[in-house]
């Protein structure tokens, strides 16, 4: 993941299957939570943890139009194709890294991105 101001920010590999943010559920009592939050809290608690890392000391949250670029690789057992065509979708690893994003500071809020290149790619196991 690269993230752009008027130059590259900063730059983040977080290893592991990327987790999709899900969608909200409604529990009896009314409160409101992430289908997949069992694996998505500990991914979005990593992936922003990364970028924390990253950022150069005495970073200010970004109040600026931002660029993500986005490169979410999975597994292949079998022979390697250059794009995943099924699930997760893009739209929702994109919302995950966000809002990720969003928690580490990096930005002040996620409404400053202007411009998200995402992709899905497969990567050999090997």
């Amino acid at each position: 993941m690269s993230i752009f101001g008027m130059r590259e920010i900063v730059r983040v590999f977080v290893p592991g299957i990327p987790v999709p943010q899900g969608s909200l559920s409604v529990s009896r009592s009314g409160h409101m939570y992430w289908s997949n939050n069992a694996t998505l809290k500990p991914w979005r608690k990593k992936m922003s943890d990364a970028v924390k890392a990253a950022l150069p000391k005495g970073h200010t949250p970004l109040d600026a139009p931002i660029k993500v670029t986005m490169i979410f690789y999975f597994p292949d057992l079998k022979k390697p194709k250059p794009y995943k065509l099924s699930a997760p979708d893009v739209d929702k690893l994109t919302r995950a890294v966000l809002d990720s994003c969003s928690t580490s500071g990096i930005y002040q809020d996620d409404s400053r991105v202007v411009w998200i290149d995402a992709r899905k790619k497969y990567v050999d196991t090997d």
